[in-house]
């Protein structure tokens, strides 16, 4: 139990100073990277050498502030969205790969979203050229009949001249004239 206790202690201790050198070397990322997350349980092996171990934490705290201005300086509009998922994974690649799909899914939907204009314009200008097209034909239909009105009225115009004409080129009888035959009286033969 002694030895049991004395290793312990020991480990306590070793934790202890790992966690000492974690706190100067983190700065402000220890919200982002707690301790937990760069802690290793081998740490605490005998073979394990505690400036090993310091400096493998360190390592990892500069890791994570180097990728973290990766990110900030590559990633554009998505970098908040790739921090999170870095935070949350501490790999590089996942969150330039979230910021990828992102942007991929922004162009997508852009590309969707023109191509739905496109169709509305095209739609649009079919519905013009249709209403055109039946502006033009009532037109047409409408001209005919004015056409046809005319052509009829022309044909109305020349009968009733024609008809004109035959009553003045046949000599009519005057109304004051009886048509009634009178008997003439024959002579009387003598």
């Amino acid at each position: 139990e002694q030895v049991k206790a004395f290793e312990t202690a020991e480990k306590e201790e070793k934790r202890a100073k790992i966690m000492e050198a974690y706190e100067k070397a983190v700065g402000n990322l220890a919200e982002i990277l707690p301790f937990s997350k760069v802690f290793d349980q081998r740490y605490l092996n005998k073979t394990c050498k505690l400036e090993s171990a310091i400096a493998d934490v360190q390592k990892k705290i500069e890791q994570v502030k180097t990728d973290l201005e990766t990110i900030e300086s590559v990633c554009g509009k998505y970098k908040l969205n790739a921090k999170d998922i870095y935070v949350r994974t501490l790999d590089l690649s996942k969150a330039m790969a979230e910021e990828k799909r992102l942007k991929d899914l922004e162009e997508k939907l852009e590309a969707e979203r023109i191509q739905k204009e496109k169709a509305a314009e095209e739609r649009r200008k079919a519905e013009e050229a249709k209403k055109a097209e039946a502006e033009r034909i009532r037109k047409e239909k409408e001209q005919k009949e004015i056409e046809r009105q005319k052509k009829a009225e022309e044909e109305r115009i020349a009968a009733e001249k024609t008809e004109a004409e035959k009553k003045q080129s046949v000599p009519e009888m005057s109304q004051d004239v009886p048509t009634e035959q009178v008997a003439v009286p024959e002579k009387a033969e003598i």
